[in-house]
């Protein structure tokens, strides 16, 4: 991702070569960054910074502070978010896993019971007959 500062409001972005007026507003732009999927970003750069031309406040510097604030530590929460979603998954995919074995092995002895039941001459009960 590459951001030129040049392009932010000069009241936002003071220290720069080429200060717009009626530029984007800083503010704006950082809710944006918020709403970004940045799980696959790898690289940042912020240009046109020039630090020696900042006001009393520094604007600038929090600017660029902020900027880089708001990208990586949105990107930081969207990949612990995945990475958090996919461990429910997977311990969910492991539950449903273990649940169908039970069910599995409680049929097979149910099975099991019946068929020794049958050969020792015990007939199997007709639900529809039970009152």
């Amino acid at each position: 991702m590459s951001i030129d500062i040049d392009g932010f409001d000069v009241a936002d972005a003071p220290a720069v070569g080429t200060p717009a007026e009626n530029g984007i507003v800083a503010s704006d732009f950082l809710r944006t960054v918020l709403t970004l999927d940045l799980s696959k970003l790898l690289a940042t750069e912020i240009v046109e910074f020039l630090p020696k031309f900042d006001d009393q406040q520094k604007s600038s510097e929090k600017l660029v502070v902020n900027l880089m604030e708001s990208i990586y530590l949105t990107k930081f929460f969207q990949n612990e978010t995945t990475a958090a979603i996919e461990q429910r998954r997977q311990a969910t995919a492991l539950k449903q896993k273990k649940s169908l074995t039970i069910v599995m092995y409680t049929l097979h002895i149910i099975h099991i019971v019946s068929q020794c039941a049958i050969l020792n001459g015990i007939k199997p009960i007709n639900h529809s007959e039970v009152t």
